[in-house]
């Protein structure tokens, strides 16, 4: 906000310089590209096992572009506006009930692919902004619709108190317990859409904190959901669900399911529309990282200038990439390397914020140096093991981004702490 919404890269080259700049976009661009990749694996698993799903995300995605029509160009405001939104969920999901759309899973893969190409490149008013709008109607809709359930539905918590983290089975308690949940209080991915997007469309700065905060705590509600709806199943029952049967979206949409049916819907109503919430998000994700992947590659390589027709050449460098790590091999295993490299971006992001704060000249940067710290080790911690995991299980071309990502992160740090006034209080 106090920098005209300006990129983080672009505050990276204002005060560590040039070269840091070059090295922070270079690992954002990986970073983005495990996050393509990663969700739609997820949307594509889910489509399989629910058509139902298909089929309304597609209702759904042309809803979004008659809304935005009719919001940019007829400037249909206020009360009918929202009406107008809730009438498109509702008839979205009905249409999408009635025939789903079946197809293997390098179908939808190529497909969704196809669907972050258009969507990245067309203007945002056609798309993103109407789509996360009608997106935002599920998601609040089901987090209140999952509490009231689960308070009146007669489910009990079956997951034991505590499972012993078995090195090579479920991985050490660290670094692994800090990257599993990837978009919890720090998120790299975060820091790049709050500066990148969130900060263009605030009125005034005093809305940074409600905005900003305020969906942390959703975020954190949306959390307790989702572990209770993995909690009140047997171990057997989740994992099958997560192994054979859908993977975590259908875990999260069979637990929230059943606090659905208190509320008067059947099971399978209430599963698909569990699902389709996640994978609306998931397809948020997917188009809005494809986007900020593009133009980290057109900050880089025509400055702030206009992008024209570069646009479509960018995007599709990014789209190649992600397909062709989505398909490399193993796609549970992007898990992992994608919360590490999305942590690690959160430290990144903490040290731009350290070295602005040091600029500034702030006499206290301990609430932003030892969380800094932290998260940085780790993190690095954690990409060392997965690269080896994946070089020894023969998996090289994921081993050669997490170290990529390891060495960028590395050099940054090092870069960092040449800057005259940080480094004497770095160490």
């Amino acid at each position: 906000l106090r920098h005209d919404g300006r990129s983080i890269g672009e505050l990276v080259e204002r005060f560590i310089g040039r070269r840091g700049k070059l090295l922070f976009a270079g690992f954002t661009f990986f970073a983005l590209i495990l996050v393509v990749a990663v969700f739609a694996n997820v949307v594509a698993k889910t489509f399989i096992s629910r058509p139902q799903v298909a089929s309304s995300s597609a209702y759904f995605i042309m809803a979004a572009v008659g809304y935005g029509f009719l919001t940019y160009r007829l400037r249909v405001k206020g009360g009918l506006s929202f009406a107008i939104a809730l009438l498109m969920v509702v008839g979205s999901v009905y249409l999408g009930f009635l025939k789903g759309i079946t197809g293997t899973y390098t179908f939808w893969v190529i497909i969704l692919l196809i669907y972050v190409y258009v969507a990245a490149t067309a203007p945002v008013w056609i798309l993103l902004q109407p789509r996360d709008f009608l997106n935002s109607i599920i998601l609040y809709a089901l987090l209140g619709a999952s509490v009231v359930g689960a308070f009146f539905s007669n489910i009990h918590l079956n997951i034991p108190v505590f499972r012993s983290f078995t090195p090579g089975e479920m991985d050490y308690l660290f670094p692994f317990l800090f990257v599993t949940v990837a978009c919890g209080a720090v998120s790299g991915f975060h820091s790049l859409v709050s500066s990148g997007t969130t900060s263009k469309q605030l009125d005034r700065e005093t809305h940074s904190l409600p905005v900003g905060y305020g969906m942390m705590l959703v975020e954190g509600l949306l959390a307790l959901v989702a572990l209770a709806a993995a909690g009140i199943m047997s171990f057997q029952d989740y994992s099958q669900l997560l192994h054979q049967k859908g993977g975590p979206v259908m875990v999260f949409a069979t637990g929230v399911g059943k606090f659905l049916v208190a509320l008067g819907l059947n099971v399978d109503q209430a599963i698909t529309l569990s699902a389709l919430a996640v994978s609306a998000f998931a397809l948020t994700s997917l188009d809005t990282s494809t986007r900020l992947a593009r133009l980290i590659l057109e900050e880089v390589f025509i400055g702030e200038g206009p992008a024209g027709k570069i646009r479509f050449i960018s995007t599709f460098v990014v789209v190649i990439f992600s397909g062709a790590l989505l398909l490399s091999g193993g796609a549970i295993v992007l898990w992992p390397l994608f919360g590490s490299a999305n942590q690690l971006l959160a430290a990144l992001a903490l040290l731009a914020v350290f070295v602005w704060l040091k600029n500034s000249g702030r006499l206290s940067l301990s609430f932003v140096r030892y969380p800094m710290y932290f998260v940085f080790s780790f993190t690095t911690v954690s990409l060392v093991i997965t690269g080896y995991k994946n070089l020894i299980s023969g998996r090289y071309f994921l081993a050669l981004v997490a170290g990529l990502l390891f060495a960028l992160a590395t050099v940054l740090v090092a870069e960092s702490l040449r800057v005259k006034g940080v480094n004497k209080d770095a160490k």
